[in-house]
């Protein structure tokens, strides 16, 4: 086992959602950034590492629900459901 490439106190989060490394083509600024989020809060972050160290930790987008689950398509964009809704999301430029 090695150590964590990065954690967050109870403050900033309570329950930790996995996601995926973002290889999509609409946020060029987020290729190669592990997204994940909260199911508590709702935040989703992007974490950028290099050699398993940690470069940066950016808050994405927070949302008003429980986010219970992330997916990816085949071009690489990431989703993320509403735990209450069953609600599917993805992860997008703002307009």
């Amino acid at each position: 086992m090695i150590d964590p490439i990065h954690e967050y106190s109870r403050e900033e989060g309570q329950s930790i959602t996995g996601g995926y490394v973002y290889r999509g083509k609409e946020i060029p600024k987020l290729v190669g950034s592990y997204l994940y989020g909260d199911f508590v809060t709702g935040k989703i972050w992007a974490l950028k590492q290099k050699n398993g160290k940690k470069i940066s930790n950016e808050l994405v987008i927070q949302v008003p629900f429980q986010i219970s689950t992330f997916g990816q398509d085949i071009s690489g964009e990431v989703y993320f459901t509403d735990f209450g809704s069953g609600n599917i999301f993805r992860i997008a430029k703002k307009n």
